[in-house]
């Protein structure tokens, strides 16, 4: 698994798949590279500054998105597209307004 963010959000989201015997994180991505250096030490995973980058590796099979809210439908997108798993994401309103937009247009 990858955490897209290594901010307040991102942090806890690594963290959660940290935790979970069943998931390994392999990458953090953060446009800070400071930031996904030190999530991704905390946990064993590759810091990365490119989150679609790391969408695409191929030791990634799902993504936790804790990043700005405005770049989630995109991310979530490039997921699906590669046959990613992505997770729930918390203000729902108008990300699934966005992406019903992106999937007609």
């Amino acid at each position: 698994m990858a955490a897209l963010g290594a901010g307040r959000i991102g942090k806890i989201r690594a963290a959660s798949v940290a935790a979970n015997p069943k998931a390994k994180l392999v990458a953090v991505a953060e446009p800070f590279a400071n930031a996904a250096q030190l999530v991704a030490e905390a946990y064993g995973a590759e810091p990365m500054t490119d989150a679609m980058a790391a969408i695409a590796r191929p030791d990634v099979d799902a993504v936790v998105i804790g990043t700005p809210t405005d770049t989630h439908v995109g991310l979530m997108m490039r997921a699906v597209e590669l046959g990613n798993l992505t997770t729930p994401i918390g203000r729902f309103g108008g990300v699934l307004s966005s992406l019903g937009t992106h999937i007609a247009g």
